[in-house]
């Protein structure tokens, strides 16, 4: 009898414990998450929208017009509370698309949407599966988006768009078959020459005193539109037929209008190493047969203290049946800076702009127009420049131009591109000179100074050089050598007008190229001259 009472007891006591200990892995543990009331976040890129019970999983986006193309290259993605999921099943437009062969249906994608793609139109995005049998509804509004219309990266030329090589480190690079297209002479390239060039791994030939680096590998598309990807690996990692494979989703992208970036950097310090832009073009563009070292010129726009410099246009056009007249430079848009002292007009009227093409000045007519930020403008004429207007123009006393507008530049007999300057205007209260290294001299001079200096007078003992200054200034001057070492230096103050300096032939050791600099508060000139 006392058995039967005992073993009760004992299960009891069981059976308690072991549900206080349960109880108590439930408070220590994470609750599991309920679908009910839940709420998802649809992410396209960097727009979002919230999906909910409350809105009965219907939301909306507004993305602008212009923007939306770069969306599609992007896998859109869901948040449901506790991950992310990557891999969507959705309808657009009752597209049906498969978020697992997002990229591959890419192109197909882009062909029948983007005749959809306008302002004031609405995408619809329907039966995106959430799980659990639900699916949310999306409208994509498309927006004007800003009222500046953007231009394509593609429709305008960069500084940055020149071939580049890191020639410290570089003895030689090739990216393609050079040795048929002669790639590193052409900036315009068909779509059948982009592939089999693409194709070919690129090759760098180190400086015998510099240890190979591991490569990093950039292909940067830009279409005509603004669409922008960016591949980049490095080759150390994967094989470059591996990285070229990436570009199989973007091929629709490919084709002509579009900018092809090459780059190629060290891996882990990304120094640049090299860079070439590829301008795609059709087969019969004549555009292909235009070449570097032959066809390119140096431009420079001198205006006062601004100073403008194209180290490479074409000024050219061609009448093609198709296009009518067609440039063989892309438009130039850039943004520049002059200063210039608390005591100095904003901008000296009396200097009569010019333009040199490779160095000498053109004597040809030419126009160009000024805006200020208020609207107002003037036109300069090169014939007929009209100091008074100018000076009424910049030299307002009832306001500070800060920044102006240059545009609409012609050049008679020369097809210069369309071309777009903001230039700011900056006071300098303590305005200090460069640095009196060659290096920082030789990149200062290429904007120019106010301060000018003549060729070098061979004289029986000395070198005179001729230096014209329009107003009292302290002043170095210094010479270098084709060594790059400085043979002479002097620094003194110089009087308004003409300045005389004598250098002693003694001072040149060696024959050669040589360098004089006049390094100012008002820029720095350079002359370039040879010892026989």
């Amino acid at each position: 009898m006392k058995f039967s009472l005992f073993m009760p007891l004992v299960l009891l006591c069981i059976l308690f414990h072991s549900n206080v200990a349960h109880a108590f892995q439930l408070a220590d543990a994470n609750p599991p998450f309920s679908r009910t009331g839940s709420k998802y976040i649809f992410y396209w890129s960097k727009f979002q929208c919230e999906l909910s019970e409350e809105n009965g999983y219907k939301g909306k986006m507004e993305i602008p017009a212009n923007e939306f193309r770069q969306i599609l290259t992007n896998s859109p993605k869901l948040w449901d509370g506790i991950s992310i999921n990557y891999q969507l099943t959705f309808k657009l437009e009752k597209m049906p698309v498969s978020g697992s062969e997002y990229l591959t249906q890419l192109e197909k994608l882009d062909t029948y949407i983007t005749p959809k793609i306008k302002a004031g139109y609405t995408i619809t995005l329907s039966d995106l599966q959430l799980g659990q049998g639900l699916t949310g509804t999306i409208d994509i509004m498309l927006s004007d988006g800003e009222q500046e219309v953007r231009n394509s990266q593609a429709d305008y030329f960069s500084r940055y768009d020149h071939p580049y090589l890191n020639d410290v480190w570089i003895e030689q690079a090739s990216w393609g078959r050079e040795d048929i297209y002669n790639n590193s002479n052409r900036d315009y390239f068909s779509i059948r020459e982009f592939w089999q060039n693409i194709r070919q791994e690129p090759v760098l030939v180190w400086k015998d005193f510099i240890k190979p680096k591991p490569l990093r590998c950039i292909i940067g598309i830009v279409s005509e539109d603004n669409t922008n990807i960016s591949l980049a690996d490095r080759l150390d990692d994967v094989l470059y037929q591996d990285l070229i494979a990436l570009l199989e989703p973007y091929k629709h992208l490919i084709r002509p209008g579009t900018k092809i970036d090459l780059e190629l950097q060290s891996a882990d310090q990304y120094e640049k190493l090299y860079k070439k832009t590829m301008w795609l073009v059709s087969d019969n563009d004549p555009r292909l047969t235009l070449q570097r070292d032959r066809d390119l010129h140096q431009v420079d726009i001198n205006w006062g203290a601004w100073h403008e410099r194209f180290e490479g246009l074409y000024l050219r056009s061609f009448n093609t049946p198709d296009a009518g007249m067609l440039l063989a430079d892309k438009p130039v848009k850039r943004n520049s800076a002059i200063s210039y002292k608390e005591d100095e007009h904003q901008f000296p009227a009396e200097s009569e702009p010019e333009i040199k093409i490779d160095d000498i000045r053109i004597p040809d007519h030419f126009t160009f127009r000024v805006t200020s930020p208020d609207s107002q403008q003037i036109w300069i004429d090169s014939h007929h420049y009209d100091v008074q207007e100018v000076d009424d123009f910049f030299n307002q006393p009832e306001k500070e131009l800060d920044y102006f507008r240059i545009d609409s530049l012609v050049v008679d007999g020369y097809d210069f591109p369309q071309t777009g300057f903001t230039v700011r205007q900056i006071q300098l209260n303590n305005p200090l000179m460069v640095r009196n290294n060659l290096d920082a001299l030789l990149r200062l001079s290429v904007m120019g100074s106010t301060v000018k200096i003549a060729e070098p007078v061979f004289e029986e003992n000395d070198l005179s050089f001729s230096i014209e200054f329009p107003k009292e200034s302290d002043a170095i001057f210094s010479i270098f050598g084709p060594n790059e070492l400085a043979l002479y230096l002097e620094k003194k103050h110089f009087t308004i007008g003409t300045n005389i300096i004598k250098v002693p032939r003694s001072s040149f050791g060696e024959k050669g190229t040589h360098f004089a600099f006049i390094n100012t508060l008002m820029g720095v000139s350079r002359i370039k001259f040879e010892i026989p």
